[in-house]
């Protein structure tokens, strides 16, 4: 199975909690065309960044598919217009 994190700090100017709403619902329903995904979650953060998405897929080639997928290239401009900051990681565990 494959985890991908991913962490926004959003500028300042923006609602953290709209952004947050927005974020999640246009991921949710990104994930109804996402093969391979076996559990998500997003929460807010309370210490340094501002919201945390973790995404899990069932292998390596599900996580790669979605990568490049474009309704994934779509969604990825969201966050782009609201952040100042983003880090990710990626890794390899088994269930």
């Amino acid at each position: 199975m494959i985890k991908h994190i991913v962490l926004w700090k959003l500028k300042e100017e923006f609602d953290r909690e709209l952004v947050f709403r927005e974020l999640y619902d246009e991921f949710e329903a990104l994930t109804h065309k996402v093969t391979g995904l076996a559990s998500w979650s997003m929460s807010l953060g309370f210490d340094g960044f501002d919201v945390a998405l973790e995404t899990v897929f069932e292998d390596r080639e599900s996580f790669d598919r979605y990568v490049v997928q474009p309704e994934h290239q779509q969604y990825k401009k969201i966050p782009e217009k609201y952040r100042s900051e983003r880090a990710a990681c990626d890794y390899e565990f088994e269930s």
